[in-house]
């Protein structure tokens, strides 16, 4: 069976390490917790010119892993910005693009 690892690299430690995906078949559920709102994990799939790291998803990918049970479950730091997310995504379209940056 092939494994996929996704690598950080620390410029300021000048550290690296890596993360592997448990779940080959859902590779979204993995990534650093997003404490603020509890939503999706982040894990830059591109860095912008002015090195803000984006990740970008279908609102179909979204809604499926963006549950009920997923914010049952989910921590939030941020209670409201919970809240946000958790109304932004009654209004998510399958065929909607979201990006998310993180700077």
């Amino acid at each position: 069976m092939r494994r996929q690892w996704q690598g950080l690299y620390d410029k300021s430690a000048r550290e690296f390490f890596t993360l592997p995906f448990e779940n080959e078949r859902h590779p979204f559920e993995n990534g650093l917790e997003n404490d603020i709102d509890g939503g999706l994990p982040f894990w830059s799939h591109r860095i912008g010119s002015r090195g803000e790291k984006k990740m970008i998803f279908s609102g179909r990918v979204m809604k499926n892993l963006l549950t009920e049970e997923w914010f049952a479950k989910s921590k939030a730091s941020k209670p409201e910005k919970k809240a946000e997310l958790m109304k932004f995504m009654q209004t998510v379209e399958d065929d909607d693009v979201v990006i998310i940056i993180a700077k």
